[in-house]
């Protein structure tokens, strides 16, 4: 990321618009635009920025929006290896982008509420010109630890009666919780809940690669059709109020792209240039926004103009495949598919073993690990902008408390997530070498393991590898 001026700060806020729902920076926003940045954004910014952003761009957006990424074939299609590696790593390996060495002390069961020993790793963060900002603040007053009712998926008697059922698992995790997980010993069950289907194939092919090789032609009609970009306006209206985020004018919209809450973009089918319509949309039940979510509104749409118009191939052919993997790694479509196959699966596998899980405890010193790993990523984020975390947010409309509040319950998720990992781990024989770090050291890029722990604390390394050895044992147990 490149660090950034005040004042080009200032005018990507100033360019937000509204809506939308991708992943790449902070949750809990509100807005509906076109780009890059992360959950229940209510607008995201033009380039980069952190979770719960309040403002975005046509680049960067996320979940809960209104809009996404509206120019999702711009780009190489030579670096959608990249994207499918990564999208795969951040569904299971969360662990790895945290980096930190601290932790706290204690433990969290049902009944507890606070977390107050959570120590900094270090309140000041030098930029790139060597200033420091003082960010101790990210560690004062710390949000309490959700309760367990809050963080697990399920109740314990369901997870007992699950048990009965021969669907579930329970384990005494290395810290004496009790934790419930989906059985992958009933072969049966398993293979059924993580099958991968030739449609499941087509689908993925479709939307993340196929897409990549749409054909934009200018358009001959007047009638907007699913794959017209167009130029509208929209204003959004609540109970017959307009509300924050919710109009934009000459707005470029990619139709059926994805890119808007469900219904936003289907709303504009069928309309004629000129044509000015109402319709009724209903905001998703999780949206970022409390005051909007689950809630039926109106938007007022007009069509200002079809711009052009994408059309994208109906199959995935060898020379596609040469385009994407341009190392040679896959040349085929068929080996294309398999390698899809095999994401799919492991996808499946983790979504398996990290749903519906019951645990009836996490240790506060873990959770106080994770905390501080994502806050010391804030402030390596906001030293590259030459400002503090707080500066930083509030070009986004987000506070300090906000980041706190997501910080520490992304913390006991991660938290939960390693427990569970590592209790199969333990329950399946598998555990982590010195010859496997040093072989993760080679693999990317550090000339030893010293040099890697020098920049990555050990836990967290250890960490990726009992996540990445226990993915690849459930997996080899599958057919």
């Amino acid at each position: 990321m490149s660090k950034k001026n005040n004042d080009a700060l200032e005018q990507e806020k100033e360019d937000a618009q509204v809506i939308e729902n991708d992943d790449e920076t902070i949750d809990n926003d509100d807005s509906v635009s076109a780009g890059n940045a992360t959950d229940n954004d209510a607008s995201a910014s033009a380039d980069d920025t952190t979770d719960n952003d309040a403002s975005a761009s046509a680049d960067k957006t996320t979940d809960n929006d209104a809009s996404k990424d509206e120019d999702k074939p711009s780009g190489s299609p030579k670096i959608l290896i990249a994207e499918i590696l990564i999208a795969v790593a951040a569904i299971g390996f969360i662990i790895f982008a945290l980096i930190s060495n601290n932790k706290g002390q204690g433990s969290v069961s049902d009944n507890t509420t606070a977390s107050d020993n959570i120590v900094a790793s270090g309140n000041t963060v030098p930029n790139t010109e060597g200033t420091t900002f003082d960010n101790s603040i990210l560690y004062e007053n710390i949000p309490a630890i959700p309760n367990m009712a809050e963080l697990n998926h399920m109740t314990e008697d369901e997870a007992k009666a699950a048990v009965e059922d021969n669907t579930m698992l329970v384990f005494t995790t290395a810290d004496g919780a009790s934790l419930y997980v989906r059985n992958y010993t009933n072969q049966e069950y398993f293979i059924s809940e993580t099958s991968v289907s030739e449609t499941d194939i087509d689908d993925f092919i479709s939307e993340n690669i196929l897409s990549k090789f749409g054909e934009t032609t200018e358009a001959d009609h007047t009638v907007v059709s699913k794959n017209d970009v167009i130029s509208a306006n929209y204003v959004g209206k609540l109970d017959g109020v307009a509300f924050d985020g919710g109009t934009a004018d000459n707005v470029q919209i990619t139709v059926g792209a994805g890119g808007y809450i469900p219904g936003f973009e289907d709303g504009f089918i069928g309309m004629e240039v000129g044509e000015t319509k109402d319709v009724p949309i209903t905001f998703p039940e999780n949206y970022g926004n409390a005051e909007l979510a689950g809630k039926d509104v109106i938007f007022t749409f007009t069509v200002n103009e079809i711009i052009s118009t994408i059309t994208y191939p109906e199959e995935l052919t060898d020379e596609m495949v040469q385009t994407i993997f341009y190392d040679g790694s896959y040349t085929t479509a068929a080996e294309c598919r398999n390698l899809v196959k095999d994401i799919i699966t492991e996808n499946n596998v983790w979504s398996f073993v990290t749903e519906n899980y019951y645990i009836t405890s996490i240790p506060e010193d873990t959770i106080n690990h994770y905390y501080n790993a994502e806050m010391a990523s804030q402030e390596q984020n906001a030293a590259q902008y030459g400002m503090s975390v707080e500066t930083l947010l509030s070009y986004y409309g987000m506070t300090i408390d906000d980041l706190k509040q997501k910080a520490i319950t992304d913390a006991c998720y991660t938290a939960i997530l390693s427990s569970i990992c590592n209790t199969l781990a333990t329950e399946n024989g598998i555990s982590v070498s010195d010859e496997d770090i040093a072989a993760f050291a080679v693999e990317y890029g550090y000339s030893d393991t010293a040099t890697l722990l020098s920049i990555i604390d050990e836990e967290t390394v250890k960490d990726y590898l009992i996540q990445d050895k226990t993915l690849n044992y459930l997996v080899s147990l599958l057919p």
